[in-house]
């Protein structure tokens, strides 16, 4: 047996024979192009309003006036005497020295500063605003689109209280702007 066998692998190979029995089988391969493309699918238009309305603030406004009163004294003082307070009223003594037969201070007058404060009312007219804002969503052509969160303009005009209280306000001025963002 061992005799076939030799005499098998020693016989020439019939290589029309084997061309015949192959089959070529083609071997593909795919690639991926991955991209992005930008394609319009709709916009927004935002409709901005700017309301005015007129407040009264009532501050008050302080002021001090300052009485000067002269008090004469005429007293033999021994030198120049220091400020003194009394109450709300600053006391500055004035002197003046006499020629004698000897030097003495005399205390001629006093001044009597005393502050006051008085306060008044003022009321001024300031301009309030406010902007609301309509946000209007479209398609690709530009068609408006309904939206379920619209955002629209207040009708009656929002009144902010003083510090001191509340106030009138007139009727709101309305001044419109429109934008388009693409």
């Amino acid at each position: 047996m061992n005799d076939e066998k030799a005499n098998a692998c020693e016989s020439p190979i019939n290589v029309e024979a084997d061309q015949e029995r192959r089959s070529v089988v083609p071997v593909y391969e795919e690639k991926l192009n991955a991209g992005v493309k930008k394609v319009k699918t709709g916009g927004v238009r935002i409709h901005k309003t700017v309301e005015q309305h007129q407040e009264i603030i009532d501050q008050p406004l302080a002021t001090e006036d300052v009485e000067v009163v002269r008090v004469v004294k005429n007293e033999v003082v021994s030198g120049p005497m220091a400020n003194r307070q009394s109450g709300d009223t600053l006391i500055i003594p004035v002197v003046k020295e006499m020629l004698k037969v000897e030097k003495q201070w005399v205390l001629t007058e006093e001044l009597h500063i005393t502050k006051r404060r008085s306060e008044t009312r003022s009321r001024q007219p300031v301009t309030i605003r406010r902007e609301n804002v309509e946000i209007e969503r479209t398609d690709a052509e530009g068609h408006s689109v309904p939206s379920e969160s619209k955002v629209s303009e207040r009708k009656t005009p929002r009144v902010t209280p003083s510090i001191l209280g509340e106030c009138d306000s007139p009727r709101p001025q309305t001044v419109r702007k429109t934008r388009f963002i693409k």
